[in-house]
């Protein structure tokens, strides 16, 4: 049943060049980690970066929620690797979770006859 929900539900995988890791669908993690996550995901669509005025704070908090969320969907406790691998790169991170986030979406749900 699993290796369904693998196939169903696919993780995204990335090539390190030091080795893979596996991004995990957010409904695969456990519910704390989960509801974090969320919070997280939450804070970086309240940041607004296209201001001109990117204050410090908000540069903090968006690179500690990139972070964050990498190291926590990341599998087999691998995140370390991915943010050492984003070596500072926050642009980097932020698309790794824009990739995560349409490759682990859920499928719509089949529309109820009219």
């Amino acid at each position: 049943m699993r290796a369904d929900l693998d196939r169903e539900f696919a993780p995204l995988e990335l090539d390190l060049g030091s080795g893979r890791v596996v991004l995990r669908n957010l409904m695969r993690i456990n519910d704390n980690d989960r509801i974090c996550v969320l919070q997280a995901l939450q804070q970086l669509e309240d940041i607004d970066t296209d201001e001109n005025e990117t204050n410090l704070n908000d540069v903090t908090l968006l690179s500690e929620s990139v972070e964050f969320i990498l190291r926590t969907v990341t599998a087999d406790g691998r995140g370390d690797a991915l943010i050492t691998a984003l070596g500072g790169d926050m642009l980097l991170g932020m698309k790794i979770i824009q990739m995560w986030s349409e490759a682990t979406q859920a499928p719509e749900a089949p529309g109820s006859p009219a």
